[in-house]
């Protein structure tokens, strides 16, 4: 029974990242300079809202503000963050799985069903803090306009 459960879980993984790796459609060039690139699993590439021309990354002129630069800099920070909220977002719903994995297969001993369910709990927790830092990433981007 525990092998079939896990095959199913299995082939039900598989099935959902096929569908993750379908390409995306091909755009219209993008008119507005900003390199804008469709990333792999939904996660942004590091240059993503970067100045580009001509199809390559066109680094800031130094001037004496450092405005630019500092613009460039965050953008590929908050990319980079993003990315790896993204990450710890897809441990956390892994960590779901298995604490559901463990608690259906306790087969009613209260230290299996405690630690399915304390998994359970600490992977809710989780998701909800990848979820909360992702938006404030996002709000602070729209706030400092990068």
């Amino acid at each position: 029974m525990k092998q079939k459960i896990l095959l199913f879980v299995g082939i039900v993984i598989m099935g959902a990242m096929a569908f993750s790796l379908i390409p995306e459609p091909v755009m219209a060039a993008n008119s507005s300079g900003d390199c804008k690139q469709g990333g792999f699993l939904g996660f942004r590439a590091w240059y993503d809202g970067l100045p580009c021309e001509d199809g390559a990354i066109k680094a800031p002129k130094g001037d004496t503000s450092g405005a630019s630069i500092a613009g460039f800099v965050w953008t590929i920070v908050a990319n980079v963050l993003v990315d790896l909220f993204m990450v710890v977002g897809f441990l956390a719903v892994g960590f779901l799985m298995y604490g559901g994995y463990l608690y259906i297969m306790s087969n009613g001993d209260p230290g299996k069903v405690a630690s399915g369910m304390k998994t359970i709990k600490a992977a809710i927790i989780g998701l909800i803090i990848a979820i909360l830092a992702n938006v404030i990433i996002r709000t602070i981007l729209v706030i400092l306009g990068v």
